[in-house]
């Protein structure tokens, strides 16, 4: 019986002892400052540099504003966007020209020459547009598809020629009146166009044979009379530069240059 009690006696001891100690140091645990407390002093200190970092961010937003900084990002953005629609719409166009020139093509001799009238077009453009190094681009496809092709070769020399590479436009107007000859496709503007390459190369007896091409076809035209006689003049001929002259003064009474170059065929003969 005395053994049960025993236990029982240690364990109400020991309760007691708990007690006493609790009650004693309460009023030490009331008049703690939670201020005081490490962990606390650390979350406040965290939550100042935060706030002090959003103030900063919301002072430089504004300056941002103020100096339009704002409406330039969403000039660059809008700018972009258009580049993006543009290049999609680019894409779609071509796109819609392969399968329009797959089409053409597998209709055959007809598709072919459809396809050719687009590309002529298309490369027309271009080179309204000064867009030379395209419109090069597709003058070439178009003779690769049509080598005797007249208005690719002619289109292809006024590119050249508006970039004045006299060289380039040289051989290809030369070629074209080849081919044009054969087909019966000379304009008065291939001649006087070859006779204005040969001038810029100093090929003045050339540039006088084309030109005299151009008056065959418009004998009365006053352009091609003046570039005649000054041929003429550059090449020594003054028998056929008095020709001309009579011609230029019968045709364009008013030319001013009349009395330079009756000045000019004058003085050819004292020299």
């Amino acid at each position: 019986m005395l053994y049960n009690i025993i236990p029982l006696i240690i364990i109400v001891v020991s309760l007691g002892g708990i007690l006493y100690i609790l009650f004693r140091k309460l009023p030490d645990v009331s008049k703690l400052d939670v201020d005081d407390l490490l962990e606390v002093k650390q979350a406040r200190a965290r939550n100042s540099l935060l706030e002090d970092r959003l103030l900063r961010k919301i002072k430089d937003l504004k300056l941002f504003k103020q100096s339009g900084k704002v409406n330039q990002f969403f000039s660059r953005v809008a700018q972009y966007s258009k580049l993006s629609k543009r290049r999609i719409q680019e894409q779609i166009e071509a796109r819609m020209h392969v399968k329009q020139i797959k089409y053409l093509t597998e209709k055959g001799e007809n598709g072919t020459e459809e396809v050719i009238g687009v590309l002529l077009a298309e490369a027309e453009t271009l080179k309204q547009r000064e867009a030379f190094d395209e419109a090069e681009k597709k003058y070439l496809n178009i003779i690769k598809l049509s080598p005797r092709s007249v208005e690719a070769y002619r289109g292809l020399g006024d590119v050249y020629m508006r970039e004045r590479d006299w060289s380039d436009t040289e051989a290809t107007l030369e070629h074209l009146l080849k081919i044009a000859a054969t087909e019966k496709k000379i304009l008065v503007e291939d001649f006087a166009d070859l006779a204005e390459v040969k001038k810029n190369l100093q090929k003045m007896p050339e540039a006088l044979h084309y030109i005299e091409k151009a008056r065959e076809m418009e004998p009365n035209n006053p352009k091609y009379l003046d570039f005649q006689l000054e041929a003429c003049l550059a090449c020594e001929n003054i028998e056929k530069a008095k020709e001309s002259l009579r011609n230029l003064r019968a045709i364009n009474p008013e030319n001013k240059k009349l009395q330079e170059y009756g000045d000019r065929i004058k003085n050819a003969y004292l020299s």
